[in-house]
């Protein structure tokens, strides 16, 4: 049992599993994921699509074995974090203040003043107090100050964070799902189908796309396109919003994300009388439609396009009696006829991504506890100072701290003819420490000197 449990604190296993799991996401990068079969067999040898399929390369991510990867690292990580722990929580806790006085009178960094006058303590004080030391004495000759202890959980709080990333990807790939969709102009869907071939997946409820427009560069290029979709729930309108790409539609943990379009072979005539009601019409191309509630009857003869862009068009109309009439129009001009405004529009079909991640706060909170954990670990440290008070013939012993004062940093009473030592100790960055205890040096010489 033993055996086991050292095998899953290795540090060696950690660093495995980590390579592994780098060399396999560089696969996963460079073969699709979540294609067609068909797409892979025309690109691979039957042998390598065979492969495929045993280790569902397809869906790497989700595949059996490297889920099972993460899990054993998850394990690993765990298993690391219990067994160090405790012993970590044993220094940030423990006292130094029974460390022998000529130890720290040898440490590398030290430093030593003679006769220190009553006068210069309170000064002494405020200046390790406002570099944020704060300890207690042994009430003789020793004070111990400590600064950020708490950093040497940095490591902890990295395995923390990458568990909570796991728990979010997870819960993800259980209960979310990616899903696309085309839907026409003025058409509404309750479903969308799964990118993972799951078939289709229920939204439970109803998304609309109301309108439909896309601009485009000089050369055809398409510009820039919206949709403006509507949320039915229950019968009623609850939400409406334009979609354009980076500006998506969130409603219920879902995200309609607009990601392509498609134009057809029909048009949206649109009809504004003088008093402002507004009817529109989708008609084929070069059939007539009517509008009974007002007998007229028309349809597009001709349409000039550029690629997908439509440029000009013309539009037949005839109402009741009258001569018919030919309109040559502009994508989206206005013109008038009888007592109308009407505008033709080549109608589009707007393409939707649809994903539900209920793990993304998760995944979210983790990397910035990650974050915040690599910070604590690379750039903070355990740093700990001594400070050893010797009364001279100057002076007298006397206690190092007033137990009755509660002030945080209490080093000492004002009392003349004392030798000072200062020495310290960091867990890591020692060069920093060092740097930093050269200043704090220079400004105790420049209180005394004053």
């Amino acid at each position: 049992m033993r055996n086991i449990w050292n095998f899953f604190t290795s540090v060696r296993l950690a660093i495995s599993l980590l390579a592994i799991l780098a060399v396999t996401s560089i696969i996963g990068t460079i073969i699709p994921q979540h294609e067609a079969a068909a797409f892979y067999a025309e690109r691979y040898s039957p042998g390598m699509v065979a492969f495929f399929q045993v280790l569902d390369i397809p869906n790497m991510y989700g595949s059996w074995w490297f889920t099972g990867l993460l899990a054993l690292l998850a394990l690993n990580l765990i298993v690391c974090s219990l067994d160090r722990l405790p012993g970590v929580w044993k220094l940030i806790g423990a006292s130094a203040a029974a460390t022998p006085i000529e130890r720290i009178k040898k440490m590398p960094d030290r430093a030593f003043w003679s006769d220190v006058p009553e006068t210069t303590t309170p000064a002494l004080e405020s200046l390790l107090a406002a570099r944020g030391f704060r300890g207690a004495n042994d009430h003789k000759t020793l004070f111990v100050a400590d600064k950020g202890a708490w950093s040497r959980l940095g490591a902890y709080i990295v395995h923390l964070s990458i568990l909570i990333i796991f728990a979010g990807a997870l819960i993800g790939q259980r209960y979310g799902f990616k899903g696309s969709v085309m839907l026409p102009e003025g058409n509404s869907t309750d479903v969308v189908f799964s990118t993972r071939g799951g078939g289709p997946q229920n939204l439970g409820f109803t998304v609309r796309c109301d309108f439909f427009a896309v601009a485009y560069y000089d050369n055809g290029m398409p510009k820039d396109y919206l949709s403006r979709l509507t949320v039915v729930e229950d019968g009623r309108p609850v939400l409406s919003r334009d979609v354009q790409v980076n500006q998506p539609l969130r409603y219920k943990g879902i995200t309609f994300y607009q990601s392509s379009f498609q134009p057809f072979p029909d048009f949206v005539v649109e009809f504004t009388k003088k008093d402002g009601g507004r009817h529109a019409f989708i008609i084929p191309f070069q059939q007539q439609e009517e509008w009974p509630d007002e007998g007229v009857h028309f349809g597009v003869l001709n349409a000039e396009a550029r690629g997908k862009q439509l440029e000009r068009l013309k539009l037949w109309l005839k109402k009741g009696g009258d001569d018919p009439v030919e309109l040559q129009l502009a994508a989206g001009e206005e013109a008038a006829y009888d007592q109308y405004k009407v505008r033709v529009r080549q109608l589009y079909a707007t393409g939707l991504q649809v994903a539900k991640d209920p793990g993304v706060p998760l995944v979210y909170a983790g990397c910035g506890l990650l974050i915040f954990g690599l910070y604590v670990a690379f750039f903070l440290a355990h740093r700990r100072l001594f400070v050893v008070m010797e009364t001279t013939a100057a002076g007298q012993e006397n206690s190092l701290a007033d137990t009755t004062n509660p002030s945080p940093v209490a080093l000492w009473s004002p009392l003349a003819g004392r030798d000072i030592w200062l020495a310290g100790t960091a867990n890591k960055n020692r060069l920093g420490f060092a740097r930093d205890f050269a200043a704090l040096k220079d400004q105790i010489e420049k209180t005394l000197a004053v």
